[in-house]
């Protein structure tokens, strides 16, 4: 028997005896090397035994990992078939380039994902590049295409960004304020870095692919990075397989030398700039940033004559190949940035190396890529839908037939033709037999574009049930608005909240730019019961004369408002009594000597006592006794997040028998695990903090929002009067204003 290289932890084993190690004959006769299991001349060394002494224990985690819970989802991903490659379908003319959106909200969102064909090319892509350096080490020659020399380049453009952007002095642990001044570069010159190889037919494609790009370096506003940012570059590699900009031939070079530069770019942003893990499942995740490289080294070893998985405990093999192959170089980086055992830090990998042999890890690892990344609402709800990339609409189910066959008409491209006829036979016109409210809920699935360039062409009824306050009951741009002038977003607001004729029910958008604006809005917005507007430049002033007109609000957002305070919150809390939800989080570069953060936490005290949910993130100087005074005066408090909250400290004893239904998030900067498919609510005890035993809110777990290009045809356009809707007669006119061909 060969002497087990480490303690292995096994739930099922929880319960024996440690036993304590034996050479058996075999063993002394093994001409098989201890630490790599490769050939050797000379005879192993007899194993050691314990006569005189208790053995070692067998190390016990301290919980079970979050993965394993509950017992019938890992059964289901082991029982699940391993992923299979697949060829990537190219595009062809015409081309309908358009800027991605988020699209996935729920479990059902995520099903109808992983079943459509686009989840399946998309993984089946993860998997070919897999297949594609199987046995190759990284320095193995390959074909270099002037494609993945331009993508190199521009990756290397990247790392000098970061040595002209030093990181700035500062006391927080996580995320360095400069990382935003390297962000925003990127965002600002994305589109040119990508026409540097994109053909003359693909230059329109910038304003689908860009976005992908942007957000494949991690997310600005909370200086974090995980494998939600790391999808996304695939998903960019994707998006270019399918232009066939990048071909099979390529997929080589792709992973060993676009990947490779690529992570080394990551490691370099995450030391240089203190990114702080994305939704880390902590100890008990893979790695806290990525889970790609992994897959894609463990294929590199796929029958290695003498490195096994547990070859990843030879310090010698670390150190000698972990240039040559990236599940090598993960592990030697995660023991480089992370202190103490490595089966207490990294307890997953430390499992995975007692698999026996690598064909089983890559195959493993492509299983639980698709469940823990690719069918995660808190990663995928994230995730950019286009028309490279496209997603299964999910409708309620009554709309479901009805939304079939108008999608049906739709992407045949017969829906004119339709139309025209209808006109043609009145006697026999069904559109209007559709109640208004029925195409709403239809339509809302439609991107803002769509619903205002596209669907008043194809009908007049259609036309005027855009034209009406249906569609515009829930107006959602925060996405549009975060790339728009000042003046584009102000005019858009304007025609939209005119529209809804006082029946807007919830308004998300972000940058609001003056007061003016924001009177409008609420003068016109009578129902409104969630606002959204977070960035915006408004003032306490315009709050305190307009906030009795907000007496229906029950989610309000006015997180990063710099220039409202204490005296705002104290006038909405007066006149907003049905307010259950404040997100009131602040920037982390903020300066805290700006804003008597204890003055907001003893307005929410005195004046909201309904709350059920408060995030009030990065308020450096807020203390434990405002906290506490909220937590006593909102009796109704379910959630509290008081992330980036330093001066917080506060006895976990104390809260369990204080305050037992209210659940915290933070103050430190904790590794949790987004959450999961099982229930609203888990419990998880940090290994950061020695106060709190935290049970963190499953629900909005980091936001990672994209900022990147959004719907550049918005730009193209002389006067914003002109999206109007236009009549099905007129349309022969579209192209002159910069609108795309009819359908």
């Amino acid at each position: 028997m060969e002497e087990p290289h480490h303690h292995h932890h096994h739930p099922q084993q929880h319960q024996d005896p440690p036993k304590s190690p034996t050479a058996s004959p075999a063993s002394c006769t093994s001409s098989t090397c201890a630490k790599c299991g490769g050939p050797t001349a000379f005879r192993s060394p007899p194993q050691s035994s314990w006569p005189e002494m208790s053995p070692p224990p067998a190390y016990r985690p301290i919980r079970y990992p979050a993965i394993n819970l509950p017992p019938n989802n890992s059964q289901a991903i082991i029982l699940a078939p391993v992923p299979q490659s697949q060829k990537v379908p190219t595009i062809s003319p015409p081309y309908n380039f358009q800027s991605p959106s988020k699209k996935i909200q729920n479990p059902d969102g995520i099903r109808h994902f992983h079943e459509s064909d686009s989840g399946k090319n998309f993984l089946g892509f993860v998997v070919a590049l897999s297949e594609s350096i199987r046995r190759h080490k990284i320095s193995d020659p390959c074909h270099e295409s002037p494609t993945v020399k331009a993508i190199l380049s521009i990756l290397q453009t990247l790392m000098q960004w970061i040595e002209e952007i030093p990181p700035v002095q500062q006391a927080a642990r996580y995320g360095n304020v400069s990382y935003r001044t390297w962000h925003n570069r990127l965002e600002e010159n994305s589109e040119s870095l990508m026409l540097q190889f994109l053909p003359d037919d693909f230059k329109s494609a910038t304003v689908e692919i860009v976005p992908y790009f942007t957000d494949s370096f991690g997310n600005s506003s909370r200086i974090d990075y995980g494998t939600g940012h790391e999808t996304n570059f695939a998903a960019w590699l994707y998006c270019l397989a399918r232009m066939g900009i990048i071909k099979e031939e390529d997929y080589h070079a792709v992973v060993t030398r676009v990947f490779v530069n690529y992570l080394e770019l990551m490691r370099k942003l995450q030391l240089v700039y203190c990114l702080e893990p994305a939704g880390s499942h902590g100890v008990w995740g893979l790695d806290d940033y990525h889970f790609l490289p992994f897959i894609f080294g463990s294929s590199q070893l796929i029958d290695h004559k003498y490195m096994k998985p547990k070859s990843i405990h030879n310090e010698d093999i670390l150190e000698n190949f972990s240039k040559e192959f990236m599940y090598l170089s993960c592990i030697a980086f995660i023991k480089k940035v992370k202190k103490g055992l490595f089966a207490e830090h990294s307890p997953l990998l430390d499992d995975i190396s007692g698999v026996p042999n690598w064909n089983k890890v890559n195959s493993g690892l492509l299983k639980m890529y698709k469940a823990e990344v690719l069918g995660k609402v808190p990663i995928m709800q994230h995730f950019l839908f286009g028309w490279l990339i496209k997603c299964v609409t999910i409708l309620p189910n009554g709309c479901l037939l009805v939304a079939a066959l108008l999608g049906l008409v739709a992407r045949l491209g017969l829906m004119l033709y339709w139309a025209k006829y209808m006109d043609e036979a009145s006697d026999y016109r069904c559109w209007d037999e559709l109640i208004p409210d029925a195409l709403a809920l239809i339509f809302r699935n439609l991107s803002l574009q769509e619903i205002l360039t596209v669907i008043p062409r194809v009908c007049k009824s259609w036309g005027r049930a855009v034209s009406g306050p249906y569609c515009w009951q829930e107006i959602d741009i925060e996405e549009w608005s975060k790339s728009r002038q000042p003046h584009h977003l102000d005019r858009m607001l304007r025609m939209l909240i005119a529209r809804s004729c006082g029946s807007l029910r919830k308004l998300s958008v972000t940058g609001i730019s003056n007061n003016s604006i924001f009177s409008f809005l609420v003068e016109h917005a009578g129902s409104l019961r969630t606002l959204q507007v977070p960035r915006s430049e408004i003032s306490d002033s315009i709050v305190e004369q307009i906030a009795g007109k907000l007496s229906t609000i029950t989610f309000l957002d006015v997180s990063y408002c710099n220039k409202i305070g204490a005296q705002a919150l104290e006038t909405i809390g007066k006149h907003c009594k049905l307010l259950l939800v404040l997100y009131r989080n602040m920037e982390l570069s903020s300066s805290a000597d700006e804003f008597p953060l204890d003055d907001e936490a003893h307005a929410i005290a005195a004046t909201m006592p309904k709350l059920k949910h408060l995030e009030i993130a990065y308020h450096l100087l807020i203390g434990k006794e405002s906290v506490l005074k909220i937590l006593s005066s909102c009796p109704e408090l379910e959630f509290v997040n008081l992330t980036g909250c330093w001066d917080v400290k506060l006895d976990s004893n104390f809260l369990k028998e204080k305050f037992p239904k209210v659940r915290v998030l933070g103050p430190h900067l904790l590794e949790h695990y987004d959450m999961n498919d099982w229930g609203d609510y888990r419990s998880e005890y940090s290994d950061a903090s020695e106060y709190f035993a935290w049970e963190i809110f499953s629900g909005d777990m980091g936001d990672y929002d994209n900022d990147g290009s959004f719907d550049e045809m918005w730009d193209l356009m002389q006067r914003l009067e002109e999206l109007e809707f236009r009549f099905y007669e007129g349309i022969e006119d579209a192209e002159l204003y910069g609108w795309p061909p009819s359908p």
